[in-house]
């Protein structure tokens, strides 16, 4: 589920892959530290200081690759994160391209006191929303849960259901349905808690089911629950979900984490964030977002996705040149002498940086 604040995060997501995007493919250099601090200071991002960058490339999953016969490193993409954005890639265009229609589910999450003052922190929105460029909306459930931060994806109204009920029926036949990943469709999430496990940990694998169980049990109570309960929930919801899909005759496709700016709803919940902060204490943030979408005209989905499918083409291009780039400067690393200046030095800090050894 993505919280608001991330769709904001996503201009900085977008930067930091141009940045490195621009040195190797349009500049045909290498990315030092240095060069990229520079080149964001002259172009305006004076506030990003070279920790901030450091901070930056980590969280979007860039690391440092040591050159081969020498103590320096290029910075290079997670080579997991590349194929999991290519194979998404692959995929999506080839079914463009075969002329299957496409829907796009949308999962967010929306802090209320982000667009209400008066608001507490601990009020959340939850919306979710199935759109077709070439037919609009097809549905929306919108609800609001007061729960405490900690419990956020604990909580969450099951999506499942609503689609399975509900949304599938007003699909065509033979759509290809993108849907986000997100932290909780990981099978981490889904493990099953053990005897060395928290207390919470087991409340929140109770309650993510709908599981009864009493606030006052202890360990091996609750722990006896879980045993119990088990073999009910072997597969995970999305997988549940993905196996009604198929059921119907669609395609169940999954935008990888990381790729906020793949989503058909970059663009839209951007422009809501930026004209809706609300300050009115009679206003209703529910009512606000369900108008929000139920108005959206058809153009204007339409709009986002020709936008969508022209960065997609970029992107997919992108990450062939800059992987050939890369190509090229480690095999020149192998069996030539490289200007030393040219490149970062090892930096000892594991926190902020992977090295992989060549």
């Amino acid at each position: 589920m993505r919280y608001m604040d991330e769709y904001q995060a996503i201009n900085r997501e977008s930067l930091i892959r141009n940045l490195v995007v621009h040195h190797y493919v349009h500049r045909q250099t290498v990315p030092t530290m240095k060069l990229m601090v520079d080149f964001l200071h002259t172009n305006g991002h004076k506030d990003i200081t070279l920790d901030k960058l450091r901070q930056l490339l980590k969280a979007n999953g860039f690391i440092w690759q040591r050159l081969p016969r020498t103590s320096k490193s290029i910075l290079v993409e997670d080579p997991k994160q590349v194929f999991e954005r290519q194979s998404y890639l692959s995929s999506i265009l080839k079914y463009r391209e075969q002329g299957r229609h496409i829907v796009y589910v949308n999962e967010t999450v929306i802090r209320q006191g982000a667009l209400k003052a008066h608001e507490t922190s601990g009020t959340y929105l939850y919306c979710y929303a199935v759109v077709s460029p070439d037919q609009g909306l097809l549905d929306i459930k919108v609800t609001t849960v007061n729960i405490p931060s900690s419990s956020l994806f604990n909580k969450f109204p099951p999506i499942t259901p609503w689609i399975i009920d509900e949304v599938i029926k007003k699909i065509p036949e033979g759509s290809v349905i993108v849907w986000p990943c997100r932290s909780y469709h990981a099978k981490s999430f889904e493990q099953l808690p053990d005897l060395f496990s928290t207390k919470n940990q087991m409340k929140d694998w109770l309650q993510f089911r709908n599981i009864p169980f009493d606030n006052k049990m202890h360990r091996a109570e609750l722990i006896k629950i879980i045993e119990s309960s088990k073999y009910t929930f072997e597969e995970s919801q999305l997988d549940k979900l993905e196996v009604a899909i198929a059921a119907y005759g669609h395609v169940a496709l999954r935008l990888p984490r990381k790729l906020g700016m793949l989503s058909l709803f970059e663009i839209f919940w951007t422009r809501f964030f930026k004209t809706n902060v609300i300050w009115h204490k009679k206003c209703k943030t529910v009512a606000l977002v369900r108008k929000a979408f139920e108005k959206r005209p058809l153009s204007h989905w339409k709009e986002f996705n020709n936008k969508l499918i022209q960065k997609e083409i970029t992107i997919f291009k992108e990450d062939r040149a800059m992987e050939e780039v890369i190509d090229k400067i480690l095999t020149m690393a192998r069996y030539e002498d490289l200007k030393s200046d040219e490149f970062d030095s090892e930096i000892p800090d594991s926190w902020l940086y992977d090295f992989i050894a060549v």
